[in-house]
């Protein structure tokens, strides 16, 4: 497997199981996408509500509703200093990403 850099274009066919540059906000799109080509190159099919997706920025996770894939905030306590960089905006919770007790395999979308 490789990684797949999408060039923050939400509508770019995912090939693999890692994606990096995908466009906040739309995620699950990315997300849906991959489970496509699990489906149909990988000949895996993974259902949506066996799918989970981890962030630590709420606008990340709320746009899985009504997607039937689960979604859940973490990093809900930060865990590093708070980012103070050009272009960060209020959402973004942890410097450092999330803790491991976060990743759960709870049924839904959560925002902290």
């Amino acid at each position: 497997d490789y990684w797949q850099e999408i060039g923050w274009n939400s509508a770019t066919e995912i090939e693999t199981s890692l994606v990096v540059q995908a466009s906040d906000g739309h995620k699950q799109d990315s997300v849906i996408s991959m489970l496509n080509w699990w489906k149909t190159v990988q000949k895996i099919d993974i259902a949506r509500e066996d799918t989970y997706f981890f962030d630590d920025i709420a606008t990340n996770v709320q746009p899985f509703n009504g997607t039937g894939i689960n979604a859940r905030q973490i990093s809900c306590t930060s865990r590093g200093p708070k980012e103070n960089l050009a272009g960060s905006f209020d959402g973004k919770i942890g410097g450092c990403g999330g803790a491991a007790s976060e990743v759960t395999a709870e049924k839904g979308v959560e925002v902290c």
